[in-house]
């Protein structure tokens, strides 16, 4: 199967259906790869991404991450700079997967864990509020860094 491009419209996309959890039943984690895929690239989101040592956790950086294509990513916030990017599952359902990515010079993968609320993306991250790590809602606008590419 092929995925069309996902259309932008007023800088935003639709959630595809088809990685809900209600609609993935029909599909197997490799579409459901595809279609994070198509609906994430051209896309930025807020990204925060930790340094884990053996007794201590620091933030390596925090900002914007701009999903371009051919796994492109351009990195602004506190770290300027491009990266790399990827999709890969993040368990055994189609509706769930995860965004790798490097940060400029570091060549380790950071995770951003997804997933869905009923028909809403959401990714773990820490919650504002509380500080601890929670679902809070995916965030996915057009990028002004990718040239219109998806």
């Amino acid at each position: 199967i092929v995925i069309d491009e996902i259309p932008w419209s007023g800088g935003k996309r639709e959630f595809p259906s088809q990685i809900t959890v209600e609609g993935s039943t029909d599909i197997d984690q490799t579409l459901g790869l595809d279609y994070w895929r198509a609906y994430l690239s051209g896309a930025v989101v807020n990204a925060v991404a930790y340094n884990y040592a053996q007794y201590s956790v620091t933030e390596a950086f925090y900002g914007d991450l701009h999903l371009c294509g051919e796994r492109v990513a351009v990195l602004d916030g506190d770290l300027l700079g491009i990266g790399e990017w990827a999709v890969q599952p993040s368990g055994s359902n189609p509706y769930g997967a995860k965004i790798v990515f490097t940060l400029p010079g570091d060549p380790k993968f950071r995770t951003i864990v997804l997933g869905v609320d009923g028909d809403s993306p959401i990714r773990m991250g820490r919650d504002a509020d509380t500080g601890l790590i929670a679902a809070t809602p995916l965030d996915v606008s057009e990028s002004s860094e990718c040239g219109g590419e998806s």
